[in-house]
């Protein structure tokens, strides 16, 4: 009698599992690039990617977005913003010892913060985030810009709190890959403000008492037909 399964995955002795189905179904797609850097501006997405397999590897691509950015974006960078308060010394500043860093996004002093774009340094094995955007200055009345030093996102990390900050900077560049992709919104453009056709042509016709009348290219047709019409 021939020997049984060898206990491989998937066979009798160890069926595939719903877990590993789940595994499966939320495995991040393997891509032949990596944002390097993104920011938001006005609304559309301006990003660097990086090759990374195949002809071209090792090449850097910057791309000025044409699309709008989609909300899931927005969250995504809104989740650096903690982040940079953090390392303002913010909450610091304030006195306040923070126990969890996810509980404090809504913060009233993580508001005073936005961050509009990132960059990644460094390899796959030491990657590195530079995070950057703005905070309100209450004594000025408005906004001064920010730029953070190089974050290490492992253990050997300084910040306290680099496994979040992975954890969003990771969540960020997939939302900027997917547009890349295209999730994104196409701008619409206004019709109100496409000038008219029949108004773009414009000709000067000698009228009645001599004076030079301005005519546009439809007023011009319908003399001209008023004119064969009387030659006939």
């Amino acid at each position: 009698m021939g020997k049984r399964g060898q206990g491989k995955k998937g066979s009798i002795e160890n069926p595939i599992t719903s877990d590993d189905i789940a595994n499966l179904l939320n495995a991040k797609p393997l891509r032949s690039f990596d944002i390097t850097n993104a920011q938001i501006k006005d609304d559309f997405c301006h990003y660097s990617y990086e090759i990374n397999d195949g002809v071209g590897i090792g090449d850097v691509h910057n791309v000025k977005g044409k699309g709008i950015v989609k909300d899931d974006m927005k969250e995504a960078f809104a989740k650096f913003n903690v982040h940079l308060a953090v390392i303002d010394d913010a909450f610091k500043n304030s006195g306040i010892e923070i126990e969890d860093i996810d509980q404090m996004h809504s913060h009233e002093l993580t508001f005073g913060y936005v961050v509009t774009g990132f960059a990644i340094r460094g390899s796959k094995e030491n990657e590195s985030i530079i995070l950057k955007g703005n905070k309100y200055v209450k004594s000025a009345g408005g906004r001064m810009e920010l730029e953070t030093p190089k974050i290490v996102l492992d253990n050997l990390s300084g910040y306290k709190w680099y496994n979040e900050l992975k954890t969003a900077a990771d969540k960020a560049r997939d939302e900027v890959a997917l547009y890349k992709e295209g999730k994104y919104l196409t701008p619409v453009e206004d019709e109100t403000d496409k000038p008219d056709p029949k108004q773009i042509k414009m000709a000067f016709v000698k009228g009645e008492g001599g004076e030079e009348q301005e005519h546009s290219e439809e007023q011009l047709h319908e003399i001209d037909k008023t004119f064969n019409q009387a030659e006939a």
